[in-house]
Order: structure tokens, then C-alpha cells, then sequence
């Protein structure tokens, strides 16, 4: 059986952390006799750990040398709400992957920047969509002790994304959310050198992640 890789064990960490924390929320506001719900609305900053992230790879560019299985992994992101239901996303994910046929490591490095929608702002339960633009690196990992060559390509390219927000308490929200990606890489990294990839493969993948989300205060 194959060992849990470092992303893996982060993300298995966190979500037993996110849990735990939701779950003294809510017992902490059942005993103080708070009601169950409080609206809002979304205006303002949150900030989330999401964790565990479950990414699968299915573009052209992950065939041949490049044939990545899907992988866990974990991330952080930061929302400022502009109103109750239009707000600005960024978000940083990692999920880490092996090569079918070599068992090498990789990593897909996210960083997402989009806009988001929330329905129902202020009741308990809040489904959101999002869209915005994607950079993303397939960059294998190496070990200083070895002679693994260092190999990386990066693109860029769009998502569209949907989730379901949980009101826990008025300064947490635990959430699931799930996106569609288009990527076209367009440089490649082989040791010391770089070029241009001329065909552009598309790095077209989805994910899945739960996140723990904390409402900064505002005075």
C-alpha cells in the first residue's frame, strides 16, 4: 500500500482541525442558549483553510510522460464581500500527484483569482457560483540528495466554480465547493533550461474541497 505523501497528511490534519473547531462552535452556541442562525449577509473579509482537496487532472497535457493519478491535497483563501452578494476571491491550492508510470511525485499549484455570487445571503444555508482566472504549475519534486532532473510547466487559463456555505456561528462558516478549469500550459522547465511549448496542451482539471471559513470582525 502506498504511503501517504506530505499533502495528504496536511490535508487529513486540517479537515480533523476544521472539524473539531465547527464542532465546538456549534456545541459552544447550543450551551450559551444563542439561536441557531443569525443573519449577516457576506459584506466584509473571511478568510478559509481548505481541506481535504481532492483534484482530478483530465487534459491532454496529462498523457504520456506527464499520466498523473488524482491526488489530495490542501489550501487557503481570502474573500472580501463588496455586498451581501458580490464578493472578490483568491484562493491557493496544492494537491499532490504520482506519475502512473514512474511513481514520481508531482504537485498542481493553484492560484485562483475570480468573482463570486451568493444566493440567499441571509439565510443558513448560502449556495454560491464563482468565475475568474486560474495559474497553474505541474512541478515535479525532488530531493537534494538526488539526481532527479527538475522538470515544470506553467499555464493559465479560466474556471467556473459552485459551492454550499454553512452559517455556523457568525464569525465561522463551513463550506464545499467544487470548480472546472481550462488551462493552456504554455512554458516548460527541464533542469536549467526553458522554452515555449508551441502546441500548448491543455491542463483541463476539477476539484473538490471542504473548507472551514472564519468572518474577520469589523468595527
Amino acid at each position: 500500500m502506498r504511503r501517504p505523501t506530505e499533502p495528504s497528511r496536511i490535508a487529513r490534519g486540517a479537515l480533523l482541525a476544521a472539524l473539531a473547531l465547527a464542532l465546538f462552535a456549534d456545541s459552544s452556541r447550543a450551551l450559551s442558549g444563542e439561536s441557531p442562525f443569525v443573519g449577516h449577509g457576506r459584506k466584509g473579509a473571511e478568510l478559509w483553510v481548505e481541506a481535504p482537496r481532492y483534484t482530478v487532472p483530465i487534459g491532454e497535457a496529462y498523457e504520456g510522460e506527464y499520466w498523473i493519478e488524482n491526488g489530495w491535497g490542501f489550501g487557503f483563501g481570502l474573500m472580501f464581500g463588496l455586498t451581501d452578494v458580490i464578493a472578490l476571491e483568491g484562493r491557493v491550492v496544492q494537491s499532490d500527484h504520482e506519475v502512473l508510470s514512474t511513481q514520481e511525485q508531482f504537485d498542481l499549484d493553484h492560484a485562483f483569482v475570480g468573482v463570486r455570487y451568493t444566493f440567499r445571503p441571509e439565510e443558513e444555508w448560502e449556495p454560491f457560483v464563482s468565475v475568474g482566472a486560474v495559474r497553474l504549475a505541474l512541478e515535479k519534486e525532488t530531493e537534494l540528495e538526488t539526481s532527479s532532473q527538475y522538470r515544470r510547466m506553467t499555464g493559465y487559463g479560466a474556471y467556473v466554480g459552485a459551492g454550499l456555505d454553512y452559517i455556523l456561528t457568525p464569525r465561522f462558516v463551513l463550506s464545499v465547493r467544487g470548480e472546472y478549469y481550462v488551462v493552456w500550459y504554455t512554458r516548460e522547465y527541464v533542469g536549467t533550461d526553458e522554452f515555449d511549448l508551441d502546441d500548448s496542451p491543455r491542463g483541463d482539471a476539477t476539484g473538490i474541497t471542504l473548507c472551514l471559513g472564519y468572518r474577520v470582525p469589523t468595527w
